[in-house]
């Protein structure tokens, strides 16, 4: 709401706007209005996150970096969400709609909708217990965890997870429930996230044709991969069919790669669309040749995947994980009776 000074300021109706988005443009432009005499008053959920913000604007006539207005913003809304986990948010009207959509997201992790949390806010609250425990016992990944709450699709990719460890029977199985579903939003408009995990796996399948025995393949759900283990430069042949999904699962029109460089590229790319940009890093490690080209090094970010391992109820039929991942990570696995 924007009035001049000294008049009364109305309720809020952005309430939702800057919680969990990038909110340098609006400390910006807040900042702007109020020096030429406006007041500003975004009564929302991020208000009590960002209040000591506004007022470090005010200080500097309403202008900081953005940069510095992201890092600041980032901060206290990190601080909001771990005040949630520890039982510490007030009976203010911000708080409250901020546990209300925090309470949503702990929901989703085990698998409840947004219109079952209150009705089942007990089994929220037990869940947002144990998420704490989680983060007070694992101190080098409390800002990772902390993240899935404070970024806008944190969750989402979170979850995704799942597609990554499924079976390939188990991913054919939703399938089929999805051609039952002819009207649905995500069968008209867009490839839905199975859909995607099955394309990364065909794309990773060509990628591990012809590569030595002795280097691991690899899955959806470990991508790390060094130089020394496979030549950039080697010539691949993606399928058109596969192509075709690719473009139009990203909506891209990135044309067909033809070397393993070019092939990784894309593969990386749809893996942090669907898991994230942090699930996978990807470091330059040196030059070579005539042309002086870079390289780059990929590795799987292990504290995504122990976090989903651990703030995630995994619910599913041990035949439904891939074998190798339960071997590996079946033990540390959060199941909910």
């Amino acid at each position: 709401m924007i009035t001049r000074r000294g008049s009364q300021t109305a309720s809020n109706y952005l309430f939702l706007l800057c919680f969990f988005t990038n909110s340098s443009f609006l400390y910006q432009l807040d900042g702007l209005l109020e020096s030429r005499g406006f007041e500003v008053n975004r009564r929302s959920i991020s208000q009590s996150i960002s209040q000591n913000a506004e007022r470090d604007i005010g200080k500097t006539c309403g202008l900081i970096s953005n940069r510095d207005a992201d890092s600041l913003y980032i901060q206290q809304t990190k601080s909001k969400v771990e005040a949630y986990f520890s039982g510490e948010l007030t009976d203010s009207i911000e708080d409250i709609r901020c546990k209300k959509l925090l309470d949503e997201k702990v929901g989703s992790l085990i698998g409840m909708s947004t219109t079952e949390v209150a009705r089942g806010i007990e089994r929220v609250e037990q869940h947002r217990n144990r998420i704490h425990d989680f983060i007070s016992e694992n101190p080098s990944e409390r800002q990772a965890c902390l993240e899935v709450f404070t970024e806008p699709h944190g969750v989402s990719h979170l979850w995704n997870i799942r597609y990554a460890v499924y079976t390939d029977e188990k991913l054919s199985s939703i399938d089929k429930a999805y051609t039952t579903r002819d009207f649905d939003v995500c069968n008209l408009v867009r490839l839905p996230v199975n859909n995607k995990a099955q394309l990364l796996r065909r794309l990773l399948d060509v990628f591990n044709c012809g590569r030595p025995p002795d280097c691991m393949p690899l899955k959806a759900y470990d991508l790390t991969l060094k130089q020394c283990s496979y030549d950039e430069d080697e010539r691949i042949s993606v399928s058109d069919d596969i192509w075709r999904l690719y473009l139009q699962g990203r909506r891209t029109c990135k044309v067909k790669p033809t070397n393993r460089r070019g092939l990784m590229q894309c593969i990386a790319a749809l893996a942090k669309e669907l898991f994230g940009k942090r699930f996978l890093e990807k470091t330059e490690t040196c030059k070579r040749g005539k042309r002086v080209k870079k390289m780059y090094n990929y590795k799987t970010n292990t504290a995504i995947l122990n976090i989903a391992m651990r703030i995630m109820a995994w619910q599913d039929r041990q035949e439904d994980i891939d074998p190798e991942f339960a071997r590996l990570y079946g033990p540390y696995l959060l199941t909910l009776g």
